[in-house]
């Protein structure tokens, strides 16, 4: 499998890349903490503007739409976009906000982030998925690590339309969103790092100098290259209508495993700088933790794969 971008996917992450930059800067994002507000409405705004809320929603353009969640996962921006793109494919409409829920199957459900400012909700009950009215369901509200709320759902399949799509394939288009989303941010988290320390001087040296130091960063490099060539793989594989129950998890388990190995180092390598929240490592750290445990974490993804293999 060849990964290299064409032209059009690489004018699209450039184009996400200047939407998130110039909107989801660190100032902007410690201006909304400050206001007590997890959905950036105006940066929603801005992306629909330029036409990024329909990507891959009427063409099916699942690696268009990992395209986009690597670029916001570099800057942390506070909007749902991956459950947007997983609930407006699944009814074929961008129109407003979709919103998504997934049953706790085994474990590992994922409430519904931003329902307060969603027109739309998708969820799946018992292996159906179904579209419902945000304001026509019992919601219990619970916090993340990522600073905004996700709400658990509750509802009368009698008052729900059923959809015809497969809610086993949203799901796992669903945990590949995030692991779209958490390339993005170990991504980021690396290079803040390897600014930090070429700059940070210890013993009259740059600490990228030391040898520890190095080591410690290719260690990061290593698992930020296996993040993202497992999520490509697993985005591929869906997008051509292939088996991809196995991809997924290898996946899954990388975003988790490995994304929290890379905020860890970051966080080591940047001494008493990465515990301060006017800093935006923080942030990255907090991210990556939530897309660990979204859906399960490593050690349930690894028992799962291990039950399969001895079938």
């Amino acid at each position: 499998m060849d990964f290299t971008f064409d032209d059009t996917r690489r004018a699209l992450g450039d184009l996400a890349r200047q939407v998130f930059t110039e909107r989801a800067s660190h100032d902007r994002l410690k201006e909304l903490e400050a206001g007590g507000q997890s959905f950036d409405r105006d940066l929603w705004n801005a992306l629909d503007r330029a036409g990024l809320l329909g990507v891959g929603v009427d063409e099916g353009g699942f690696l268009e739409q990992c395209v986009v969640l690597v670029e916001q996962g570099r800057t942390v921006a506070p909007v749902p976009l991956w459950s947007h793109y997983i609930g407006a494919a699944a009814i074929g409409s961008a129109d407003g906000l979709v919103s998504v829920a997934f049953d706790d199957a085994g474990g590992v459900g994922c409430g519904a982030p931003a329902l307060d400012e969603a027109t739309a909700l998708v969820a799946t009950r018992d292996g159906q998925a179904y579209l419902l009215d945000p304001g026509k369901v019992d919601a219990q509200r619970r916090e993340t690590t990522a600073g905004f709320p996700e709400y658990e759902v509750d509802f009368d399949v009698a008052n729900a339309t059923p959809l015809t799509v497969d809610a086993d394939a949203l799901r796992l288009k669903a945990v590949v969103a995030l692991c779209a989303l958490g390339v993005g941010v170990a991504e980021r988290a690396l290079e803040l790092t390897a600014a930090y320390t070429s700059e940070r001087k210890q013993f009259d040296k740059p600490l990228g100098s030391f040898q520890a130091v190095q080591q410690r960063a290719a260690d990061a490099y290593i698992d930020v290259e296996a993040m993202r060539v497992t999520m490509w793989q697993a985005a591929w594989r869906i997008s051509e209508g292939l088996e991809a129950d196995r991809e997924v998890r290898i996946a899954k388990f990388w975003a988790a495993e490995g994304g929290q190995r890379v905020v860890s180092s970051a966080q080591h390598l940047h001494g008493g700088l990465g515990a301060d929240i006017d800093y935006p490592l923080h942030r990255y750290t907090l991210w990556s933790k939530w897309i660990e445990l979204a859906f399960g974490g490593a050690t349930p993804t690894l028992s799962r794969m291990g039950a399969e293999l001895v079938r």
